[in-house]
């Protein structure tokens, strides 16, 4: 990790030293199907946390129907990814070859 314009890592350090409920923060993220990794979901390390949408999913008893397109890679406008979960998971317009 580094510093850079929108964010200090030694700020950062010395906020999330401070915070006490941190380990909160940590929660299983959807990778590929059944495939799970540990993700630290804090404003303090995440640069887009994404709060406004994962706020349904974190420590909730919810699920999420994500859906999205590979236009970049096989140039249709067709949505061809679809995933049901009750985790968080990477972008899926991003990273296509996660669910192939």
């Amino acid at each position: 990790m580094e510093s850079n314009k929108d964010w200090n890592l030694s700020e950062r350090r010395k906020s999330l030293s401070q915070d006490k409920r941190y380990i909160n923060a940590f929660t299983p993220l959807l990778y590929r199907p059944f495939d799970t990794v540990a993700y630290f979901h804090h404003d303090d390390v995440v640069d887009r946390t994404r709060n406004d949408v994962m706020r349904h999913l974190l420590n909730r008893d919810n699920i999420a129907l994500c859906i999205g397109r590979q236009f970049s890679v096989i140039g249709t406008d067709i949505y061809d990814i679809v995933a049901v979960t009750d985790w968080p998971l990477p972008d899926l317009v991003d990273t296509p070859k996660s669910f192939s």
